[in-house]
């Protein structure tokens, strides 16, 4: 069994990948020229809008090993 503090740490580190993954796959398609520096931005918010609904939804007592 892990520390809370150490699960803690862990669920701030997923966070904070997630939201790194979320930016890059959303200035990749900008560079790439899939969107516009408009839609970048409207779907950036969108997507970490989505990202923090799922995020505060997500049950940290079940690991699912697709996740990992």
């Amino acid at each position: 069994n892990l520390s809370d503090e150490t699960i803690n740490v862990m669920k701030e580190a997923y966070r904070q990948i997630r939201i790194a993954e979320i930016y890059a796959t959303r200035v990749d398609r900008m560079m790439s020229g899939d969107d516009s520096e408009e839609s970048f931005r409207e779907r950036i918010k969108e997507d970490l809008a989505e990202f923090e609904k799922e995020y505060a939804a997500k049950d940290w007592t079940f690991l699912d090993e697709d996740e990992v």
